[in-house]
């Protein structure tokens, strides 16, 4: 009798180890049976809210079923970084990667709540923002080398904008002025459309955020250079930061990620349809919309691509603290 419990119990737990496997790829095949989450970093209405959504209404549609977008703003997308990396694994929430909480907010909060090399999973990046530096159409400065003159014979006059505060942006182009002996005053704000408000307002001197398009187009401003590595189709005649002799000059990227330990089923699944979204017309439409650049890339050489500005950020950082 006693034998004949043991047995009984072996088994029981054999077999249920053999479900505890098989049910491994099951639930990945099964996916997703409830809506997903995506958090967004910042608020209502900018460049990384309205391209996720998009995202989302198109991966709902293949998923069959919903894709809810959840603005998390705060901290300068620290707060919703933060949320993301305690998240559970399974999919079911994921966020919008974007490069001021991945890249810059571990070096300049030590109690971020999460670290960028090790937390995440990086799933698939869909794009570059531009984040040039724009002035009023009206303004007497013609050239970048025009603002730096007025700014050094105007010490901490200077107003100006890179929406998050020590997000990618603020440190490039504070590590610039730095160069070049330059004080100036840095104005934070929750999103694109805010400080577009108070650039319109008279309120700010310079403006460089991605959200730029509507004041282009409607003649509201000249571009006098460009944070990233890459000359604008829109301004081609504005130099790069590189260009300008400033060694650090990342590329401001939109993805999709989820918390670290993701299932690679699901990684692939999102992957796929990142990609997919992005090869449709709206989608490049939207992108040309807000003068941004199509940019996909997967999983690992998101990841690789991501964490060598990272590295590059870090140093950065530490010369500006």
């Amino acid at each position: 009798m006693i034998w004949s419990q043991k047995l009984l119990r072996g088994a029981l737990m054999a077999a249920s180890l053999a479900a505890t496997v098989v049910s491994g790829p099951s639930w990945a095949q099964d996916y997703p049976n409830k809506p997903i989450t995506i958090l967004v970093p910042f608020g209502a209405g900018g460049a990384t809210d309205v391209t996720t959504r998009l995202i989302a209404d198109i991966a709902g549609e293949k998923l069959g079923q919903r894709v809810i977008v959840e603005n998390r703003p705060g901290a300068g997308g620290g707060l919703m970084a933060a949320d993301l990396a305690q998240a559970e694994p399974d999919g079911y929430t994921l966020g919008a990667l974007t490069a001021s909480p991945i890249l810059v907010r571990p070096h300049t909060v030590p109690d971020a709540g999460y670290d960028s090399s090790k937390d995440f999973t990086f799933i698939a990046r869909y794009l570059l923002a531009p984040q040039p530096i724009a002035v009023a159409a009206d303004s007497p400065w013609n050239t970048y080398q025009d603002m730096i003159a007025w700014a050094k014979e105007n010490p901490g006059r200077l107003r100006y904008t890179a929406i998050a505060q020590l997000g990618g942006a603020h440190v490039v182009i504070e590590r610039a002025f730095r160069q070049e002996g330059v004080k100036a005053v840095h104005i934070p704000f929750n999103n694109g459309p805010e400080a577009i408000t108070a650039f319109r307002g008279g309120n700010l001197d310079m403006v460089a955020q991605s959200d730029y398009a509507v004041l282009l187009d409607n003649g509201e401003i000249k571009i006098l250079a460009e944070t990233g590595p890459e000359r604008l189709p829109t301004a081609p005649d504005a130099p790069t930061f590189r260009e300008l002799g400033y060694d650090v000059s990342p590329a401001i990227f939109y993805g999709i990620g989820g918390p670290a330990g993701l299932p690679p089923e699901i990684v692939e699944r999102w992957e796929t349809m990142v990609r997919e979204a992005t090869e449709t017309e709206e989608f490049k439409g939207l992108l040309a919309q807000l003068k941004m650049i199509p940019a996909y890339l997967p999983s690992e050489e998101f990841r690789k691509a991501a964490l060598a500005d990272y590295e590059l950020i870090g140093e950065a950082v530490k010369q500006i603290q």
